[in-house]
């Protein structure tokens, strides 16, 4: 009978360590991965999402990605507390005051990833100049750059949700708050492309702020296939070809639809339209330095309706008529190209 109680009493103790171990271990991954904050800057590139079980061609050549947590864990990104007072709602991201470096980047990709890592790091550096040489901007401090990378949808939704984000509908998302982006790699070239576009987001945070929709998420769909040479790739009138035109500039701008509703899509479209409007001509580029320019006075906030209209007629009093007959004349080449 004393031997049973000996062992029974050994063996409560060896239960008791391991789930309190184990209770330890969970402890320290959900205070690790589990960020609290309602701000959030997501960018939904709006492609289907693709059967995960099937794999492509390119697939078979997508960067090789660590998930280990000690890999998020070595970004060492400051969490806030569960509660986050208001005055921190614009917590800016760190410039690094490095001479002749547009960004510093930090990935989870290991070392087989070498060129697609390589490719992404030319390309960043090719749509910064062209930011810095298009809009008359002096990029004078170096930005840094995070972004972890899930070589699985349920990786990164799993992710996502780790940094309470929703991530439906999405293939990448900016957290501006951790300055941290998540991309989900479907492919080689979808991953470089969504590596870029979150790095614009980043980058437009980190100088400016905050800033108007159309502006961070057409300037991200204007850079994203950029090449490494500093080709733009041509506006796509695919999705817009059924409409004689967009809506009215005024609507672009200052549009109150839920950005991630059942509009989600148009509204992407239309701002793109709109960004690649401004970009192919000098007037439009002036209106969005001057846009910009203004933002980073304040930039926890932006600028309101009136500021905005003040500048488009300051700068482009005729912008509406102008970008009408940009849009009819795309119109007109990609239907005749097609025809």
């Amino acid at each position: 009978m004393t031997k049973k109680i000996y062992y029974l009493l050994i063996a409560v103790i060896l239960i008791t360590l391991t789930f309190t171990v184990g209770e330890r271990y969970i402890d320290l991954v959900v205070n690790t991965l589990l960020p609290n904050i309602e701000d959030e800057n997501t960018a939904e590139l709006l492609v289907p999402a693709k059967n995960q079980q099937v794999k492509s061609a390119a697939q078979s050549h997508m960067p090789d990605v660590d998930q280990s947590h000690q890999d998020i864990d070595s970004f060492q990104v400051n969490r806030p507390s569960f509660v986050e007072p208001p005055n921190v709602q614009c917590k800016r991201p760190e410039k690094l005051v490095l001479t002749n470096q547009y960004f510093q980047l930090n990935t989870n990709l290991n070392a087989k990833s070498d060129s697609f890592t390589l490719e992404l790091k030319k390309k960043l550096n090719t749509a910064f100049q062209h930011i810095e040489r298009s809009l008359n901007i002096e990029l004078n401090q170096t930005v840094l750059l995070t972004m972890l990378f899930s070589s699985t949808r349920a990786d990164y939704e799993d992710l996502a949700r780790k940094y309470r984000r929703e991530p439906e509908g999405t293939q990448g998302m900016y957290i501006s708050y951790y300055n941290v982006s998540l991309i989900d790699v479907k492919n080689y070239g979808q991953g470089i492309k969504v590596g870029v576009h979150e790095a614009i987001h980043a980058l437009n945070y980190t100088y400016f702020g905050y800033t108007l929709r159309f502006i961070n998420e057409g300037m991200a769909e204007y850079y994203q296939a950029i090449s490494e040479n500093g080709d733009i790739q041509l506006f796509d009138f695919t999705w817009l070809k059924h409409r004689q035109y967009p809506e009215q500039i005024s609507t672009i701008l200052f549009s109150k639809t839920d950005w991630h509703g059942v509009k989600t899509h148009e509204l992407y479209q239309q701002s793109k339209a709109l960004f690649y409007f401004l970009m192919s001509n000098e007037n439009g580029r002036q209106v969005l330095w001057a846009i910009l320019a203004k933002e980073m006075e304040d930039p926890c906030t932006v600028l309101s309706e009136d500021d905005i209209e003040q500048l488009l007629f300051e700068v482009y009093p005729n912008h509406q008529q102008e970008f009408d007959y940009w849009f009819e004349e795309g119109l007109n080449n990609f239907l005749n190209t097609k025809a």
